[in-house]
């Protein structure tokens, strides 16, 4: 009894945090197998031994590791709900595992890189030594800790590699060498005990719930289905006030579906004990303060897939010479939003066919170049070297404030304008459709406003 009425607690929990996210059970064994493989794969990386043949069976299991994630996502051969946010969810795992395995198994073999925990500085001050009356290893050096060599260190640190996205680790006193800034010296605002952890968690939780609720009422009181029967361009085909409104409200939104999951995910984490808070930054870094474009896309953005596409972009860096560090920081800028443009293209590949239209009256499979896609992922580095070349040089003379609110005006004016595009590939797919989607289930505007609490 009690352990179905926990299950049936968590069904509810995951039903109101993840209501846009419901994989079929049939569809698990594929991801875990492939999950399973990468582990092994990780785990071969730590063993100094036979380094050749080891490679050679990366190589291998990548094979059928790759095969296992795509049938994960794309097979047909188990239903799902009308809920075109799980088909992208899915993806979203699949393509992470498989770009996980050519990081492991293939890119690494260009440079033989392993990747190392590093110390948060609280830890590294406390391992400050005296000798000979001087301090040696201050908090102000990176200690970087070695890659373990027994058994149990060795599936530890694989398994801390495999479950991390963003560089963070389970240990509170470390963080992966490729993590953000904000992570390496993230403390919890209200962590002096588990109750303040889990009052502040809700609270947050709330706000954000009634975020969306509020985007999600405005986006929704636009007739999607209905723009999308007369014209490939829906968002573009409107006044350009709600235009602009609508990529902020894709920007807001997809936030939202990346971070309250993350937040309901690091409460229970937490709580039971599994993780500190320390150790769960937030998904996002305040990106609404951003202070540049740069400043966007390089700290503030989410860092899920930063550290894979810095990796599949590294056979090209290695034929630039080191003495060009802003040709090479560019190439590297047009490489990652190359691969990210591939990466969505990919994602909206999963959705299924909509009823045929005057736009489109013969429906296939949607076609992998979507070009409102490829504009708005290939504008950001044209509008990252612009910033470079062009607006820092122009506001460098300024006083602080002046210069501060002429980069962000710019960085906002790049990326709503450019986000009109994005905006457009995300109302063509129906992710906006009032029928089918639902980020939230119980809806407090809708419920004051129309008596409808629950969506």
């Amino acid at each position: 009894m009690a352990s179905s009425s926990t299950l049936r607690t968590a069904r509810l929990t995951s039903a109101l945090f993840l209501p846009s996210l419901n994989i079929p059970l049939q569809a698990y064994p594929s991801f875990i197998a492939g999950a399973s493989i990468v582990f092994a794969c990780i785990y071969s990386t730590t063993i100094g031994a036979q380094p050749r043949l080891l490679a050679l069976f990366r190589m291998a299991l990548s094979i059928p590791g790759s095969w296992l994630f795509i049938r994960f996502a794309w097979s047909s051969g188990y239903p799902r709900d009308h809920n075109r946010a799980t088909y992208l969810g899915m993806a979203t795992m699949s393509l992470y595992g498989i770009m996980k395995l050519l990081e492991v198994c293939w890119i690494r073999e260009l440079d033989n890189d392993k990747r190392r925990w590093v110390l948060k500085p609280d830890a590294a001050r406390s391992m400050e030594k005296k000798v000979d009356g001087e301090i040696k290893g201050t908090a102000n050096d990176r200690v970087v800790l070695p890659i373990p060599t027994d058994v149990r260190g060795r599936l530890v640190y694989t398994f801390d590699y495999l479950t991390t996205i963003r560089g963070c680790s389970w240990f509170a006193d470390r963080v992966w060498d490729f993590a953000p800034p904000y992570a390496l010296t993230y403390s919890h605002p209200n962590s002096s005990s588990k109750f303040a952890f889990l009052e502040y968690q809700l609270i947050s939780l709330a706000i954000q719930v009634l975020l969306m609720d509020v985007f999600d009422v405005f986006i929704k009181s636009i007739d999607w289905a209905h723009l999308a029967l007369t014209t490939t361009t829906p968002v573009t085909s409107l006044p350009l006030h709600l235009q602009l409104l609508s990529s902020f409200t894709v920007l807001i939104t997809t936030m939202l579906y990346l971070s309250i999951p993350d937040t309901f995910m690091t409460t229970i984490l937490v709580m039971s004990g599994a993780a500190s808070p320390s150790s769960c930054p937030p998904m996002f870094d305040s990106p609404l303060e951003s202070a540049s474009l740069q400043d966007f896309w390089s700290f503030r953005w989410h860092h899920i897939f930063r550290r894979t596409f810095e990796r599949m972009g590294q056979p090209v860096l290695l034929l630039l010479p080191s003495t060009l560090p802003k040709t090479r920081r560019v190439v590297r800028q047009a490489i990652a939003f190359f691969l990210s443009a591939t990466l969505h293209l990919l994602l909206f590949t999963t959705l299924p066919l909509f009823p045929p239209s005057a736009v489109n009256p013969n429906p296939q499979a949607f076609p992998f170049l979507d070009w409102n896609t490829v504009k708005f992922f290939l504008a950001q580095p044209l509008g990252l070297i612009l910033e470079s070349f062009l607006i820092f040089p122009l506001t460098e003379g300024l006083n602080p404030r002046a210069k501060t609110a002429f980069r962000r005006a710019y960085a906002w004016i790049w990326l709503l304008f450019t986000g009109r595009y994005w905006s457009d590939s995300w109302t063509a797919k129906g992710l906006f459709n009032a029928d089918t989607e639902r980020p939230i289930v119980f809806s407090p505007v809708r419920g004051v406003l129309w008596g409808s609490w629950r969506i």
